[in-house]
Parts: structure tokens; sequence; C-alpha cells
């Protein structure tokens, strides 16, 4: 008789809690529901990825692929800037430098390592493809821009122009 009342307990509790867990999940589900990553109403229905799929299972990757920002330092010193990007493993001819209006453009492309066939990835942390980093300098004299590359190191330097003083003019 000790038996069944423990049996019936366990039972309760594991109905109780999953009940709990049901309508929390499903509280969780009804407020992403048709809202997209910066909470905009969307037509679609959100859709969870499941973690643990193999990459064999996984579906085609996104017709858009994902840029990462590029690893980067920053140094103003007086008129000078200096910015140091770190792009390990990038050729020269995958990078590309832009000036437009108050903005550096830094992309690079990073090759993805080439394994064999028959092999699969233990550990991948490693950071390859489309890769930018914009950087909002101001006014710079545009001639004045050099970059460098060295080591997986981009280094752009650029100075602001000089404030030109007045001067006073002759009237005719």
């Amino acid at each position: 008789m000790d038996e069944n009342k423990e049996t019936k307990k366990v039972d309760d509790f594991f109905s109780k809690a999953s009940d709990a867990l049901g309508g929390f999940v499903d509280s969780i589900e009804k407020r992403l529901k048709g809202l997209d990553k910066d909470g905009e109403k969307v037509e679609k229905k959100t859709t969870f990825e499941n973690p643990f799929k193999k990459k064999e299972e996984a579906e085609a990757p996104a017709a858009k692929a994902r840029v990462y920002d590029i690893p980067a330092s920053r140094v103003d010193a007086g008129d000078t800037i200096t910015i140091v990007c770190e792009v390990p493993g990038c050729e020269k001819s995958n990078l590309k430098l832009d000036y437009d209006k108050d903005t550096i453009l830094v992309k690079a492309v990073k090759p993805a390592p080439e394994v064999p066939e028959n092999a699969s990835f233990r550990e991948d942390d490693r950071r390859y493809g489309q890769m930018e980093r914009r950087f909002r300098v101001g006014k710079v004299d545009a001639t004045t821009i050099r970059a460098s590359f060295k080591d997986g190191l981009l280094t752009v330097t650029c100075k602001r122009p000089v404030p030109s003083e007045g001067v006073g003019i002759t009237i005719e």
C-alpha cells in the first residue's frame, strides 16, 4: 500500500511538472509568434532550430551569408587617426578599403579551410567568409589615407584637415 502511495505521488509530481512546463513553453511560443528579432510584427510563424540536429540533416545555407565584424582598434592622436584591423589568414588581394563622406569601410574575405571529403570538424572556432567593419572618422583629408598590410594586420592612418585660419579680404 505504501508503494502505491509513493507511485501516485511521483505520478502527480510529474503530471504537475509537465503541465507547468507545457504552459510555460506555450506562453513563450505565444509571445514569440508573429514577432521578428526586433519585435516587429511579421506574417510568418517563428520557428525554432534544433541545436542537436546533425550537420548532415541541416537545411541548405541561407541565401544571404553572415557577415562578421573585423576585430579592430582605433587610436585618435591629435589630428591623426590610426585603425588596426586583425584579418589573419586573408591575402592582400581579398581586402578592400573605401572612404565615403565620414566613414572608412574595411571589407575582407577570408577563405574557408580545405577539409577532405571524408573528414568533419571536431572543433571550429575560426571565422571565415565575408567580414567588414565601418569606422566613423568624421572629415579627413582623403589624400592622407594610407594603408599597409603585414602579418595579418591591416593598418590604416589618416589625418584630419587643418582648420583654416581666417584671413583678411581686400575689397577692390
